[in-house]
């Protein structure tokens, strides 16, 4: 199971980001297809829908709500007491930011393995040894083509 942090999603969606095809091929080549069930914190939508909220585009917005709702593969994670109380956790041994600890926790709580990102200072902050899942960073797969 992958957890996809924020950064995946955007790239994904972003055309222009410079990972977009790194991030095409996770969400196309191992969710979408099925070969990695993957998972994505409620508080990721949060973060994904602020630019379409604030274009007024509804038409953009109702595509990313599709999207992240209707996905083969993919599920949002809801976060209750379990997911809140190991991302204090995070947050005291990792020093993450509140958002960052409560999309990791949530991706712990439900079993992934694997947590899919853009941001490297995942990477530096949380060995697989504590946590028990590895960080996968997109930058480290560019180019991709």
């Amino acid at each position: 199971m992958l957890l996809l942090d924020t950064s995946v999603v955007i790239a994904y969606l972003d055309r222009e980001d410079r990972a977009n095809a790194a991030a095409i091929a996770v969400v196309e080549g191992l969710v979408r297809s099925g070969r990695n069930p993957a998972l994505i914190s409620v508080l990721t939508v949060t973060e994904v829908l602020v630019g379409p909220a604030r274009s007024g585009d509804r038409t953009l917005y109702g595509e990313i709500v599709e999207f992240l709702t209707q996905l083969p593969g993919l599920r949002l994670h809801d976060v209750g007491f379990a997911v809140a109380e190991r991302a204090a956790i995070l947050r005291a041994r990792h020093r993450l930011r509140a958002i960052d600890a409560v999309i990791v926790a949530t991706g712990l709580a439900a079993g992934a393995g694997r947590i899919v990102s853009n941001d490297r200072d995942w990477s530096a902050r949380l060995p697989a040894s504590e946590i028990g899942a590895s960080v996968v960073l997109l930058d480290d797969h560019l180019p991709f083509s």
